[in-house]
């Protein structure tokens, strides 16, 4: 029951945005701001896939390696809808940092992001697993590195998204995001 509740939270909290992403044009309201808010969701979700496909890849490759089977904990479904949760938080982050502080809020927000990152270890180090399960000890093994993917992708996709020469020399220092 709980597994399909997690399931429906993501897939609504994401319908959420998507329909906000549509609906909202902050250029409207913030005729001022450089960024373009559709971008910042196409790039949230860019790297929310990226970040997904990492996350799967390493569940296979260790489940290769240990044999031991923690699907009952991570299947497909919620790596997937996790990774891009993630990375549509981050995109609203990011438009927080960027909006509230004017001067370098992107370099703010990355170092937030790798802050978060690191201090989300916490949660896998400390989950109780199912009883079911013959070895939870290996578990972070896992876990622990899924947490860094969401901002790795988010890093390795920018380059995508932003130019940096054009709008930096223009007098702009958030780039042509």
């Amino acid at each position: 029951m709980a597994t399909h509740q997690a399931h429906f939270t993501i897939i609504f909290v994401t319908t959420m945005l998507t329909w906000f992403v549509w609906q909202y044009n902050p250029a409207d309201q913030l005729p001022n701001q450089p960024y373009m808010f559709k971008k910042i969701f196409f790039y949230s979700i860019t790297a929310g896939a990226l970040s997904a496909l990492g996350s799967y890849l390493y569940n296979r490759i260790y489940f290769s390696a240990t044999e031991e089977d923690f699907s009952t904990v991570l299947n497909p479904g919620r790596l997937i809808g996790l990774n891009v949760l993630a990375c549509l938080v981050a995109g609203c982050g990011y438009i927080a940092f960027t909006t509230l502080v004017k001067k370098n809020g992107e370099l703010y927000f990355n170092f937030a992001f790798a802050i978060l990152s690191f201090a989300s270890i916490i949660i896998p180090i400390t989950i109780q697993l199912p009883l079911e399960i013959k070895d939870p000890a290996i578990f972070p093994g896992l876990a622990v590195p899924m947490h860094f993917f969401p901002a790795l992708a988010w890093f390795t996709v920018r380059p995508l998204f932003v130019k940096e020469g054009s709008e930096r020399e223009a007098g702009n220092e958030k780039g042509d995001i």
